[in-house]
């Protein structure tokens, strides 16, 4: 037994195509120094071996800073930079992992000897470059030398350039190869991070800009960023803009949107603490929060970008307050085409929302519907269905008030005969799970029932889903999850 284990091993050992195959999937830098050093038939096939796992991967710079004793008398605090090899930012969270790194104390250093190990293993395989805090010009110098990378991402690069690379200059070519840049930008950026618009190239094709409050000394970079763009004609496909800050000047916001929208076919634009994600993929969406009463933002935006509006397919609204309503009501004959939309008002114990002039208002093309603490009434579900009864396929109703009811539960049922989804706040009695069941489109529902429902009611709703799921919220209440309908 144990000879004809030594034989297959030895077979395969000294079989190129299955070694390279083994090999090729070794991508930990520390793994494969470990295998080079095993032989020198392992050190030769691992030179001239590919790392093969992933087809892509990135290369991220990171400031990482130590606080200094004498911080607190003024001196700077130390920073060590740190280089890294990781998969890129769009990797399921699950799926990230960092396969080398490299971190130097010597300031004077830029990474000539990573970058050197990195393109023995990986030089057509480096797609991406992510920047945390501040990098040296010269490590994009570097990152020249891989051929496949067209990405890049900025993250408050404050202080990026030293004064004696203020002159340097990056290959046309490497510019030219950019297709994808992503900033994030904050109140600590400086001045220099206006070189950061040589990275713009006239093949850019993806952008994405984050911008929280800034200076009003360092606003005039913002213009920079389009300046250059209409220098280089630059033609998106995608531009993603979030304005995290409802303090950040509104006629910019105006500016940079309508810019944008002229010159890119997907745009995705957020003013509020969340990004827009999607996992349809990337679509043109558009997402508004209220910071006041008085905010006017909405109208401006539709006023200046009418094509924005048209062509959103996911549109939010939310922290609506009751002046804001005009606004969205004006603004619902100009969405061609949302399928999906959101509407969340703010809380006021004492003022009734006009919601059922937003309801009157719906685009026939919507498929999904969420409405959030939006004090409804009876009547509002009647509105709902009058408007959207034909064409809602997915709706969700949270935090909505009076209209919790079992009367207004079996309104949605028999009201919505396309509905596949369906999540509600509304206690249904064990009574409706036989009306539940009689839906001939209903997929999934989410609500709340009280206490245990009987038995022999839940086994109405087991004959026709395959998972049906109780979850205690008190005792008093529970959630009843069903979904997987049996065909």
């Amino acid at each position: 037994m144990t000879a004809n284990y030594d034989k297959t091993t030895a077979s395969v050992y000294h079989n190129d195509f299955l070694m390279r195959q083994i090999i090729g999937n070794v991508e930990q830098f520390k793994d494969r120094n470990y295998l080079e050093l095993t032989s020198r038939r392992l050190r030769e096939l691992c030179l001239t071996t590919p790392i093969t796992r992933r087809k892509t991967y990135a290369i991220r710079s990171e400031d990482k800073y130590f606080p200094s004793l004498f911080h607190l008398l003024g001196h700077p605090r130390r920073s060590w930079p740190r280089l890294t090899v990781s998969t890129c930012s769009d990797t399921p969270e699950e799926e990230k992992t960092e396969i080398l790194a490299y971190t130097w104390k010597n300031l004077s250093e830029n990474g000539e000897l990573f970058f050197d190990g990195v393109r023995k293993r990986l030089l057509n395989q480096i797609t991406e470059f992510e920047a945390f805090h501040r990098f040296s010009w010269k490590v994009l110098q570097n990152l020249q030398r891989f051929p496949k990378l067209n990405r890049i991402i900025v993250h408050n690069a404050r202080g990026s350039l030293d004064e004696s690379e203020a002159d340097e200059e990056l290959e046309t070519t490497f510019l030219e190869r950019i297709e994808s840049l992503h900033l994030v930008l904050n109140r600590d950026f400086c001045v220099e991070i206006a070189k950061i618009k040589r990275l713009i190239g006239p093949n850019l094709t993806d952008f994405s800009c984050q911008i929280n409050p800034i200076q009003s000394r360092n606003q005039w970079f913002i213009e920079e960023i389009m300046v250059e763009m209409a220098i280089q004609n630059v033609k998106l496909n995608t531009c993603r803009l979030h304005f995290p800050n409802s303090s950040f000047p509104r006629h910019l916001v105006v500016a940079i949107c309508q810019f944008m929208a002229e010159r890119t076919e997907i745009i995705q634009v957020s003013m509020g603490s969340d990004v827009i994600h999607t996992l349809i993929g990337t679509v043109p969406a558009i997402r508004i929060q209220f910071s006041t009463a008085e905010d006017e933002t909405l109208k401006l935006l539709v006023d200046a970008c009418p094509v924005m509006f048209q062509k959103a397919e996911i549109v939010k609204i939310t922290d609506i307050f009751p002046e804001n309503v005009v606004q969205i009501v004006e603004m619902m004959p100009k969405l061609y085409s949302v399928r999906e939309m959101m509407i969340g008002c703010t809380y006021h114990r004492d003022r009734l929302h006009p919601i059922d002039q937003i309801i009157g208002s719906l685009p026939l093309s919507l498929r999904s519907l969420h409405l959030d603490n939006c004090k409804m009434t009876p009547s509002s579900i009647d509105y709902l269905i009058i408007r959207n009864g034909k064409s809602l396929e997915n709706l969700k109703l949270t935090r909505n008030g009076s209209c919790n009811t079992s009367t207004n539960f079996l309104k949605i049922l028999e009201g919505f005969p396309e509905l596949r989804n369906l999540k509600v706040d509304m206690t249904i009695p064990h009574l409706m799970f036989k009306k539940i069941v009689e839906h001939r489109n209903l997929r999934k529902l989410e609500g709340v029932v009280k206490r245990a429902p009987p038995e022999q009611n839940m086994q109405i709703l087991r004959q026709h889903f395959r998972h049906v799921i109780l979850k205690k919220v008190d005792r008093h209440k529970q959630n009843l999850i069903i979904s997987d309908r049996i065909s």
